[in-house]
């Protein structure tokens, strides 16, 4: 016939996935994770993705494995302080009806505990975003985060000599509570064949970040500017 019926079936893949791992670092203790992802929340081509990660350094109860000092200060904290996490939820709408161009929204939260041997800090940060494609292959990704850092430099390391370049710029940042804002804007190129399984092809991106006190510089006496640009190539 020069018409025909056609009857299709389709399975679609679970939209949800689930990944549990664990691992054991001398740098960083024991450590847990925990990640769940859904790719169509409530069907409405919502992407949400939520992680844990859990650490504990219990290597500085070892009599002689780390330096004396860094194994007391450590020893020193509670246990919830004590405990490295980065616990984090984000969401992201690929594709907004309406606009000029194809655009994409993403939101993500983020807590984490650091303990380092030259500083411990809390951090908790919010970031919108907005996902534009400007031409194929180019698109331009819009963010900005708000962040409360708490910071503590650490006592135990005395001799400032025997730190890294990046140990010693953390030296420079005060103790004590910071409220940040960061725009930080991103041109990619992407070239790859595929973008999920990729053979051939090439990832440019390039950064501009800017960092403002959002506190008033007079009171807290940490007000500060940055500025940072990033470059990166990947290869497939």
């Amino acid at each position: 016939e020069a018409t025909k019926d056609l009857g299709v079936f389709l399975r679609e893949r679970d939209p949800r996935s689930i990944e549990v791992a664990a691992g054991l670092s001398t740098s960083d203790g024991a450590r847990v994770g925990f990640e769940y992802a859904h790719l169509n929340l409530f069907g409405k081509a919502l992407e949400f993705n939520t992680r844990l990660k859990l650490g504990y350094q219990f290597f500085a109860y070892l009599h002689g494995y780390m330096d004396e000092t860094v194994a007391d200060q450590f020893k020193s904290l509670s246990f919830v302080n004590a405990l490295a996490r980065e616990a984090g939820a984000g969401l992201n709408l690929p594709k907004i009806y309406g606009l000029p161009l194809p655009a994409a929204l993403r939101f993500d939260l983020v807590n984490e505990r650091v303990n380092d041997r030259v500083y411990s800090m809390d951090r908790i940060a919010a970031t919108p975003g907005l996902e534009l494609k400007l031409v194929e292959p180019l698109t331009l990704l819009l963010a900005y985060s708000v962040e409360y850092k708490f910071f503590v430099k650490s006592t135990s390391v005395t001799d400032l000599s025997t730190l890294t370049a990046q140990e010693q710029q953390l030296q420079l940042t005060p103790d004590g509570i910071q409220w940040l804002g960061s725009a930080r804007p991103t041109v990619a190129l992407d070239l790859r064949d595929d973008k999920f399984n990729p053979h051939k092809g090439l990832i440019a991106s390039l950064g501009l970040e800017y960092t403002r006190s959002l506190a008033t510089p007079k009171a807290t006496k940490i007000g500060r500017t940055e500025k940072q640009l990033m470059v990166n190539f990947v290869k497939a």
